[in-house]
């Protein structure tokens, strides 16, 4: 990847979770299973004092998880979280068990060697993180310098993504060489809803006044909104016809429970969605989306990615 575009990534999940800080921490508060396999592991090692890392720490709730159990091992734990993100790690400290120790590191827009504390730790953990970090250099730069602050027979614990091993999840990888109609194809649901939505204008009476359409959809961060754009043209097309685009908060349980609420009140107050793709059948059995089938020729799905078709349809229609 590019140096430029990660940088550009770096810098859309640091405004991502400036803006969202509040809500991450609330809904990050439980720990993870996978903390409970690593506990066991560290107890292994049977280590009077136990130095560890958290690379990506965000609101510090591994130390949490680990200070109790580990405590009643006898072992002291020495913990060390770091994280890009300044509003997280004021939430890691104000809760953070004694001897804890928090420091703001950014491992992708600084060189991982340079970043991560020097050690040495018998456990470094990198979890939730990996998928945050751009590009495979700097995610085999930042492994490597994680297992370098490592103790002989020390511990690197890490989750990933795995989408190879879902048949479910590699229908939904986007392949390089259709990378170009990228634009065109995550933006279908919206796309296919607002058609549906001016024909439905367009058989009311008084059809041929102006019509404007009223689009809720989700807050997108930073410089890669396509929606502006997306408007623009679908205007030009489509002479008096305005799209009134109006952002609903950030966070999907906000936007669902909008919709749910206004929905099921019979006077919604707009005529375009943007759904979360789990959302459709739900939507779908309750009536509340038009069914485009009929209107669509033969072949005008054709351009779209499958997945992304497929995640619009219900019981064979769309």
């Amino acid at each position: 990847m590019h140096e430029a575009t990660a940088r550009a990534l770096n810098d859309l999940n640091l405004a991502l979770s400036a803006e969202r800080a509040a809500e991450w921490d609330a809904v990050r508060e439980r720990p993870w299973h996978g903390f409970t396999r690593a506990i066991r592991w560290l107890a292994d090692l049977d280590a009077p004092r136990l130095r560890l890392l958290d690379v990506g720490c965000g609101n510090g709730r591994l130390a949490l998880a680990l200070a109790e159990p580990l405590a009643a091992r006898g072992t002291t734990l020495e913990y060390v979280g770091i994280d890009a993100s300044a509003p997280l790690l004021e939430r890691a400290r104000a809760r953070a068990p004694d001897g804890a120790r928090f420091e703001r590191a950014d491992f992708v827009a600084n060189p991982a060697e340079a970043a991560l504390p020097p050690g040495p730790f018998e456990a470094v953990a990198l979890f939730g993180v990996l998928h945050a970090v751009p590009g495979h250099a700097c995610r085999r730069a930042l492994l490597a310098a994680a297992a370098s602050r490592l103790t002989p027979g020390g511990l690197l614990a890490l989750t990933r993504w795995c989408f190879a091993e879902s048949a479910e999840r590699q229908r939904r990888i986007v392949r390089r060489e259709r990378m170009a109609g990228a634009g065109r194809a995550l933006t279908v649901g919206v796309l296919l809803t607002a058609l549906g939505a001016i024909s439905a204008c367009a058989d009311r009476p008084g059809a041929a006044a102006p019509i404007t359409l009223v689009f809720k959809h989700a807050h997108i961060l930073g410089q890669g909104n396509p929606i502006p754009k997306l408007i623009a043209e679908f205007e030009a097309r489509h002479p008096g016809v305005h799209v009134q685009a109006e952002a609903l908060p950030w966070n999907s349980d906000e936007q669902r429970q909008f919709f749910v609420i206004n929905l099921e009140g019979d006077s919604p107050g707009f005529d375009v969605m943007m759904l979360d793709v789990i959302w459709v059948p739900e939507f779908a059995r309750a009536g509340w989306l038009l069914d485009l089938t009929a209107k669509l020729a033969p072949d005008e799905l054709a351009a779209f990615f499958p997945s992304t078709v497929e995640a619009a349809t219900h019981g064979a229609r769309v």
